[in-house]
């Protein structure tokens, strides 16, 4: 719309962040490749040091507890989980920081 006479236009600044900046600024966790393919590995992104990283079915039943910042694809006993989806859930200083879903097709 054009302005009338005696109106005021005001700009509203707007910043643009690179991806990982952004990751970072909002504290999330980045989880890649989602899905995962193939026999690779998921790589977590922007984890807090010690954080602690579960993954449940979704029924609810523990697969895997990880204290790094991949996972396999293995449960506990280390073999291959079954093609689907999955929660992570990552604790750090005994609190949850953050929930999210993962897929594995194979």
């Amino acid at each position: 719309r054009r302005l009338g006479i005696g109106e005021d236009a005001r700009a509203q600044i707007v910043a643009v962040a690179a991806a990982n900046e952004t990751q970072i600024a909002n504290g999330q966790i980045y989880v890649w490749p989602n899905p995962l393919l193939s026999n690779g590995k998921f790589t977590f992104e922007n984890l807090l040091p010690n954080s602690v990283l579960k993954i449940y079915t979704l029924a609810g039943e523990l697969v895997a507890t990880i204290d790094k910042s991949t996972w396999d694809a293995k449960n506990d006993d280390g073999k291959m989980v079954a093609s689907g989806v999955y929660f992570y859930v990552v604790e750090s200083g005994g609190s949850v920081r953050n929930i999210g879903k993962l897929a594995v097709i194979k």
